[in-house]
C-alpha cells in the first residue's frame, strides 16, 4: 500500500479559501458529510482545520492542490492502481468541466475543483468496495449524500400500516377453505400484467372481509416476490387514519428490496429536505414516480419490469376526510394510471363510501373504465364460507375448552349453526364477533354461545356479546350524523328520517313505497334520501326496482336493524312511537288534493292509505300499553292537535273521498273506502278511547279537537258509505248505515260550552253509541258482500269481527297521566 502521506495527497487537496486571514474553523465532520461517508468509515484523530467556510457542498469534483507549508512533506505521484476508491471519479473522468489532475499526482482522484490553503493530520480511510462510478455530477452528490436522505425517509413512515406490522399481529385473514372464488379472481387479475386495467377497487360492506382478504392477497404476493408496498388504514390509529405518512412508506418498501432504487430516493429527499410538507402529488412523483423513472432509463426496461409490482391500500374509507381520500385516488390516477411507464398495479379494499363511490360514479368518476370494481357483498354470497368458517373455529374452541358437553360430535349443532349465518346476512364480522365471544377462556363455550343464541337486549343486561358491532354500527352513524347535521338547511333529525325511509320501504308489506316516492310524501326536494344514505352505504345500499319504478333501501346486516330498534344497545334511538307520529302526521299531508296524491293509480293509492292506516293502528296499539301509555299518548295528541290546527282534516277528507260518481267501482277502489273508514276508526279510537279518558284538565282547545275530528268521521264516513251502498248495493238503500245506527255530532260542541266536561261527554257517547257500532256494522257488511265464506278474513291486518269486540276499545283507560291541556308538543327528545 503506497505511503500515508503519498496517498492522503492523492485524495485530498487544500481548500480555497475566501479570506486569507480569517481565523480557521474546527468541524471534525465536514469531511464525512462531504464525502457522504458513514461515521463508521473514518477516524479523525487530530482537528481537521478548514480556512475556507463557505465550501459549496454542490461543488463539481477537482483537483486537489497541497498546501505549500514547511512542515508538510511533498507528495510523491503514486502510479494508477487498481485499489482507488471506487466511489470516487477516476483521472479520467471529466465531471462538470473540472481540469485534469496536476503533474504532481498525475493519476489521482480530484477533489474540491479549484479548492486550497487545506491541513490535516492523522486521517484513517476505509475503502468500500464494488461501487460504480458516477457518471455525471447528479449522480455523483447521490452516491456521497442518499443514506442521510433516506434514513430522513424511514423517520416519515407508518410503520404501523404494514401488512406485517407488529401492531397487526395475528392479523385477521382468510381461512384455507374460505374466499377461494374471489381471491382466484383477485390473483388473477394481479398476475395478469397485460390486463388493460391497472387498478383493482373492492368494496363491500362494513364486515365485509374485505381487510382479511387483504392481507391474504398481501402475503400470496409477498411469496411470490411482487409486493411493491401494502398501507393499511386504521381510523384508532392517529399514524395510519391520514394520508400524511403513505407516500413515505410506500416509497420506503418500493426502495427496501433494490439497493438502485434505495439510493435514487434518498437522493431525492436529500435534494429537497422539505418534500414531507409537499402536497402529496409532489410526494408520490419526487419519491416513486421519478426515482423509478430515471432507475428504467439507466437499468433498462427488463430489471424495471422485474421490479415488485403490487401495491395494496386497504381501509381507504378509515382515512380521516373524504376530502383526502378522494385525493388519494386522484394522484394514484395521476401518478401510475395515466403512465405508461408505470409498473405498477394498484389494488384498493373499502367500504362503498362517498370518495369512492364518487370517483367509480359511471360517466361521471374519473376512476370509472380505468379501475377493476369487484362489489363483494353485492357479487359473493359468503354464507357457506361463514358456515365453514364457524364449523371449524368453533369445534377448535370446544376441543381446547376441556367442556365434556362441546365434544366434536355434539357441539356445535346443526341448528346453531344455521341460525348464526342467518343472522350473519353474509358479512363475516358477526360471525368473527360471535368466535370471538364464545372463545372467552374463562367460560364455558357451550353456555356462551347459548347466550349469544338466546339474547335479548334490556335495561338490566350483564352480558353484551355483540359489543363490538354494536360499536361499530355506532362510528358509522355517529359520522353519517355529524356530516348530515353540518348542513343547516336539512328540516328532519337524521335518524328519524332514515327510519321513516326505511318503513316506507320495507319490501316485506305489498304498500311499500320508492324512496324517490318517499321524498314526495315527505316533502323534501327530489333526491334527498341520496344525501341521507350518502354516508351509511357500508350498511344500507339503494337497489333499483325496475318494477317500483325507483330504488328501495337494502340492508346488508340483519344485525344493523336489530341494532337500530333497541334503546339498550344505540345512542341514537328513535322509538316506534316517534317515528309512527312522524309519519301519521306526513301522510296525514300528503293525502289531499294539493299534493300529487290523487293523480296515483290505485294501487299506489291504497299503499299509502294502508300505510297511514299501520301507523295510525301502531300508534293505538302503542297507547294500549298502560307501562308505555305516559310516552306515547302526549304524541298522539300532539300529532293530532297540530293536524287541527292547519285545518288538515278538510284537505284530508278531500284526499279520501275524491269520487264522483260510483258507476265502474272496480275491487280496489272500494278497498280504498273501506281503507279510508279504517282510518276513520284508527284515528277515532285514539282521541276518543285513548287521549279523552286522561283529560284532567279541559279546555277549549281540547273539545275543539274532539269536535273537528267527530265532524270530519261523520263526513267522511257518510261519504264512503254512500259509495259502498249504491249499485250494485242497493238491496241494503243507501241510508241504511247513517239512518240505523249514526247521528250527527251536535254543532254547539264546535265552538263553545259552558260546561266543558258536557261537551266531552256528548263526545264520547257519539263515539260509543253511534259511531263505532256503525263502524262495526259497515265493515261487518263490506266483508259479507265481497267474500261470504269468510268473515273472519283478515283485515287490515287484524280479523274483522275478533277486533270489533277485542280489548281494545272496551278495556279499562288508564287514569294516572299529566294533564293534556298543558301539552304544548312531544317532549324534546322526541322532536
Amino acid at each position: 500500500m503506497p505511503d500515508f502521506s503519498t496517498r492522503l495527497c492523492s485524495l485530498l487537496a487544500p481548500l480555497k479559501r475566501r479570506e486569507r486571514d480569517k481565523a480557521p474553523s474546527k468541524d471534525p465532520g465536514r469531511l464525512r458529510r462531504i464525502l457522504g461517508l458513514r461515521r463508521s468509515s473514518i477516524s479523525v484523530v487530530s482537528t481537521l482545520q478548514f480556512e475556507d467556510e463557505r465550501v459549496d457542498r454542490s461543488s463539481t469534483l477537482g483537483s486537489v492542490q497541497p498546501r505549500d507549508r514547511p512542515d508538510t512533506p511533498t507528495p510523491t505521484s503514486p502510479s494508477t492502481s487498481s485499489n482507488a476508491p471506487a466511489f470516487l471519479p477516476s483521472s479520467s473522468s471529466s465531471l462538470g468541466g473540472a481540469p485534469p489532475p496536476t503533474q504532481s499526482c498525475p493519476t489521482s482522484p480530484s477533489f474540491f475543483h479549484g479548492a486550497h490553503d487545506f491541513h490535516l493530520e492523522h486521517f484513517v480511510y476505509n475503502e468500500a468496495p464494488g461501487r460504480a462510478l458516477p457518471s455525471s455530477p447528479e449522480s455523483a452528490s447521490e452516491s456521497l449524500s442518499w443514506k442521510s436522505g433516506w434514513d430522513d425517509l424511514i423517520k416519515q413512515t407508518a410503520p404501523n400500516a404494514l401488512y406485517n406490522s407488529s401492531v397487526r399481529f395475528d392479523a385477521p385473514k382468510c381461512d384455507d377453505d374460505t374466499r377461494v372464488g374471489v381471491i382466484e379472481e383477485i390473483m388473477g387479475w394481479v398476475t395478469d400484467r397485460e390486463a388493460p386495467t391497472k387498478m383493482l377497487c373492492m368494496t363491500g360492506a362494513a364486515g365485509a372481509g374485505k381487510s382479511c382478504l387483504q392481507q391474504s392477497i398481501a402475503e400470496r404476493c409477498q411469496e411470490a416476490g411482487i409486493l411493491a408496498s401494502s398501507f393499511f388504514f386504521w381510523t384508532g390509529d392517529p399514524t395510519r387514519n391520514n394520508v400524511m405518512g403513505i407516500a413515505a412508506t410506500m416509497a420506503y418498501q418500493v426502495g427496501l428490496e433494490n439497493m438502485e432504487l434505495r439510493a435514487l430516493i434518498g437522493a431525492a429527499v436529500e435534494r429537497d429536505p422539505l418534500i414531507f410538507m409537499r402536497s402529496l402529488a409532489v410526494q408520490v412523483a419526487t419519491l416513486i414516480v421519478v426515482p423509478v423513472k430515471r432507475f428504467r432509463a439507466k437499468a433498462g426496461d427488463q430489471a424495471a419490469r422485474s421490479l415488485p409490482y403490487v401495491i395494496l391500500i386497504d381501509g381507504l374509507d378509515e382515512c380521516e376526510n373524504s376530502d383526502r381520500q378522494l385525493e388519494l385516488l386522484s394522484v394514484l390516477k395521476t401518478s401510475f394510471l395515466d403512465n405508461d411507464d408505470s409498473p405498477f398495479r394498484i389494488f384498493i379494499a373499502s367500504r362503498p363510501e362517498w370518495a369512492v363511490r364518487s370517483a367509480l360514479e359511471p360517466q361521471s368518476g374519473f376512476l370509472h373504465g380505468l379501475a377493476y370494481h369487484i362489489r363483494l357483498s353485492d357479487k359473493y354470497d359468503a354464507s357457506e364460507d361463514i358456515r365453514r368458517m364457524l364449523w371449524r373455529r368453533l369445534r377448535e374452541v370446544g376441543a381446547r375448552s376441556g367442556d365434556s358437553r362441546a365434544g366434536p360430535n355434539v357441539w356445535p349443532t346443526e341448528e346453531d349453526i344455521a341460525l348464526i349465518v342467518a343472522a350473519a346476512s353474509g358479512q363475516f364480522i358477526y360471525a368473527a364477533v360471535v368466535v370471538k365471544y364464545v372463545s372467552e377462556r374463562r367460560g364455558s363455550p357451550v353456555d356462551r354461545l347459548r347466550t349469544v343464541l338466546t339474547w335479548r337486549p334490556s335495561e338490566d343486561q350483564r352480558t353484551a356479546p355483540f359489543a363490538a358491532l354494536d360499536l361499530l354500527y355506532e362510528n358509522i352513524l355517529s359520522h353519517a350524523k355529524a356530516a348530515y347535521d353540518e348542513v343547516d338547511t336539512n328540516a328532519y333529525e337524521f335518524i328519524l328520517l332514515f327510519r321513516a325511509y326505511r318503513f316506507l320501504c320495507q319490501r316485506e308489506q305489498f304498500s311499500a313505497q320508492t324512496l324517490e316516492m318517499s321524498d314526495t310524501i315527505f316533502g323534501l326536494p327530489e333526491g334527498t334520501w341520496k344525501l341521507v344514505i350518502s354516508d351509511l352505504h357500508s350498511v344500507v345500499t339503494a337497489r333499483e326496482d325496475e318494477g317500483a319504478g325507483g330504488h328501495s333501501f337494502f340492508f346488508y346486516h340483519k344485525s344493523f336493524e336489530d341494532f337500530l330498534g333497541s334503546p339498550h344497545r344505540t345512542k341514537v334511538y328513535i322509538s316506534q312511537t316517534v317515528l309512527n307520529s312522524f309519519m301519521v302526521d306526513r301522510l296525514m299531508r300528503y293525502v289531499s288534493p294539493e299534493t300529487p296524491y290523487p293523480t296515483l293509480g290505485g294501487t299506489a293509492r291504497l299503499g299509502v292509505l294502508t300505510q297511514l292506516s299501520i301507523c295510525l293502528e301502531t300508534l293505538l296499539q302503542a297507547a294500549t300499553d298502560h307501562s308505555q301509555a305516559s310516552d306515547q299518548l302526549p304524541l298522539a295528541y300532539f300529532v293530532l292537535n297540530e293536524f287541527t290546527r292547519t285545518n288538515g282534516w278538510n284537505a284530508l277528507k278531500a284526499g279520501l273521498c275524491r269520487f264522483e260518481s260510483t258507476e265502474g267501482l272496480s275491487a280496489d277502489d272500494l278497498t280504498l273506502l273501506r281503507r279510508s273508514a279504517s282510518i276513520c276508526l284508527w284515528i277515532g279510537s285514539i282521541t276518543f278511547e285513548r287521549i279523552y279518558p286522561t283529560l284532567t284538565g279541559i279546555d277549549q282547545n281540547d273539545i275543539s279537537l274532539g269536535a273537528t275530528v267527530q265532524r270530519w268521521m261523520f263526513s267522511v264516513f257518510s261519504e264512503s258509505h254512500s259509495y259502498i251502498y249504491a249499485e250494485p248495493f242497493d238491496e241494503k238503500g243507501k241510508g241504511h248505515i247513517t239512518e240505523l245506527y249514526l247521528e250527527e255530532p251536535p254543532v254547539m260542541v264546535v265552538s263553545t260550552s259552558s260546561v266543558p266536561s258536557l261537551a266531552v261527554g256528548r263526545q264520547l257517547w257519539w263515539w260509543r253509541s253511534s259511531f263505532k257500532p256503525a263502524c262495526k256494522k259497515l265493515f261487518g257488511d263490506i266483508v259479507d258482500q265481497l267474500n261470504p265464506t269468510t268473515k273472519s278474513t283478515c283485515f287490515f291486518g287484524y280479523r274483522v269481527h275478533e277486533s270489533i269486540t277485542s280489548p281494545v276499545f272496551d278495556e279499562a283507560l288508564p287514569r294516572t297521566l299529566p294533564s293534556w291541556a298543558q301539552l304544548k308538543g312531544p317532549p324534546a327528545e322526541q322532536r
